[in-house]
């Protein structure tokens, strides 16, 4: 009498075609909520008249933050880098901006 198991490579290709439908949601997620370039302006712009005062922004114009800022667009996210660091990040639909700002003008 011999008993034969079952084997264990069709529960592991079954759990790693969910692994990988998982993931690839989660990327396909990532890839449609990425904010772009006018939302991280809007929020820098937004973090910058809370943080500095009302003087100092008077100057500062939306076309001179687009010369001195740059917009990166890395698929699953996206960020603002100034000559000072990094200014903002974006992913799943929400843009956060960084100390940066505050020392930049």
């Amino acid at each position: 009498m011999s008993i034969v198991p079952h084997p264990p490579a069709a529960k592991t290709k079954s759990n790693v075609k969910w692994l990988l439908c998982v993931i690839t949601g989660i990327l396909i997620i990532l890839v449609l909520t990425n904010p772009n370039q006018t939302a991280h302006f809007t929020a820098i712009q937004e973090a910058r008249k809370a943080r500095l005062p009302a003087v100092m922004l008077e100057g500062n114009s939306n076309s001179a933050m687009g010369l001195i800022l740059e917009y990166h667009n890395y698929g699953i996210f996206s960020a603002v880098t100034g000559t000072s660091g990094t200014w903002s990040f974006g992913y799943l639909g929400r843009v956060q901006t960084t100390e940066e700002i505050k020392g930049a003008f």
